[in-house]
């Protein structure tokens, strides 16, 4: 049985941005999703805490 490479293994790892420069959230997220990871986008601290809760990111880029 073969494992899993690491493309599809770091495809899971969903990964916070969080800035409120709305070019920066933009340029971030189109890198990591050009390189296969889940990404979420957010302006302010408030809204990161409560998305980190409720989605549990496995990296959060602030």
């Amino acid at each position: 049985m073969r494992g899993e490479s690491p493309v599809t293994k770091r495809r899971r790892r969903t990964i916070l941005v969080v800035d409120d420069d709305a070019a920066i959230l933009l340029a971030i997220s189109d890198v990591l999703h050009a390189e296969g990871y889940p990404v979420i986008t957010t302006r302010d601290g408030e809204s990161a805490l409560k998305i980190a809760e409720r989605r549990r990111p496995s990296l959060i880029l602030l």
